[in-house]
């Protein structure tokens, strides 16, 4: 027998609870960043199921460009209107716009071509033109994204949207459709140490089938073993603890929801002078795994996804997303393989895939 391919989706759920969504196949966690004060609007993508926005943000860099010639040759349009200092230029509009003594400037990102000389790069950090040696430059070109466009930092999620991909954690649109990504980083550093190479090759990998590793350094694993199998996870201190699965089912594949996995957009988010403390993403270090086939699949358990539950003593792995058995051969020539669920991924919109 052979699990038919399905793409079936389970919400992040943080703190070992898993989220319930009224019958809706996926959940979109929500992250919560800190902004800067703008006078901007943003056309961002709203794809997906209408979410809540929970936190401030920004479509410009913390740093504007100065009016010293040297420092930035973006191109520039003006809108005189009398006034300066925190009153609105009438026609700052988009999110590479910034108001300065009355006049509208227009930053470099989103320009195509770009407006940089040709020793210069678009940084779209700070919306400047920039050495191409400069430690902190994140410039690059874009991608057609159906009706967008997605240039550095950001990445076309195949439906027409643009994405934030590292080092930043949210986009900016023009409304051309012309995308970057915002609130980035020139620095990441690393935070945590792996567990030793001893620690790892000692009773951790007992019997061991998958392996992923948690932002922060953590280890998990999946046995494939006679009898129950069990989840495994390691902390870089060496502590190690262990979970037993559903009946005898083996188990394949565990994959850890990271941080680099960021969550779409689903509504604009609000504008404010006020800052607002980051708080900590939902769902960040969740835990599936696959029961795969045993016996030749002749037991009653189901095969599928499952998910840790730390605080459920009496059904710790459950399983979130069930099976469908067909008839045929499958690809791998393995039973084991064939039979049972495999490509188990968390997707950039936070939603659990596996064939």
């Amino acid at each position: 027998m052979a699990a038919i391919v399905t793409m079936l989706a389970v919400g992040g759920c943080g703190g070992g609870e898993r989220a319930e969504d009224d019958g809706a196949s996926a959940a979109s966690s929500t992250t919560s960043t800190a902004g800067t004060t703008s006078s901007t609007t943003t056309d961002l993508p709203t794809t997906g199921d209408p979410g809540t926005a929970t936190q401030a943000a920004s479509d410009t860099s913390d740093t504007a460009p100065t009016s010293d010639a040297s420092t930035s040759s973006a191109a520039t349009t003006t809108s005189t209107t009398g006034s300066t200092g925190g009153v609105l230029c009438a026609d700052c509009d988009e999110p590479n716009q910034v108001c300065q003594d009355g006049q509208c400037v227009t930053l470099c990102q989103g320009q195509d071509p770009s407006p940089c000389p040709v020793d210069q790069l678009c940084d779209v950090i700070s919306g400047e033109c920039k050495p191409m040696d400069d430690p902190c430059v994140l410039a690059g070109p874009a991608t057609a994204c159906d009706g967008r466009s997605c240039g550095p930092g950001s990445v076309c999620d195949d439906q027409g949207s643009c994405v934030p991909v590292a080092p930043c954690i949210d986009v900016a649109c023009t409304g051309q459709g012309a995308c970057w990504g915002t609130q980035c980083g020139c620095e990441r550093p690393i935070a945590c140490a792996d567990p030793t190479l001893e620690a790892l090759n000692g009773p951790f990998s007992d019997k061991i089938i998958g392996i992923d590793f948690a932002d922060d350094c953590t280890a998990w694993m999946v046995t494939l073993r006679d009898g129950v199998d069990y989840l495994r996870r390691l902390l870089p201190s060496g502590e190690l603890s262990e979970w037993p699965g559903v009946s005898n089912l083996d188990m394949g594949e565990v994959k850890v929801l990271r941080s680099l996995t960021i969550p779409q957009l689903t509504v604009p988010l609000p504008w404010t002078d006020e800052y607002v403390p980051p708080a900590p993403v939902e769902g960040l270090g969740e835990v599936a795994l696959t029961y795969t086939c045993i016996g030749g699949c002749l037991g009653m358990d189901p095969q599928g996804v499952a998910h840790l539950v730390e605080d459920d003593p009496n059904n710790p792995l459950p399983i979130v997303i069930i099976a469908a058995v067909t008839t045929g051969n499958g690809p791998f020539g393995v039973p084991v393989a064939d039979a049972g669920p495999q490509g188990l991924t968390w997707g950039i919109d936070r939603v659990l895939y596996v064939g």
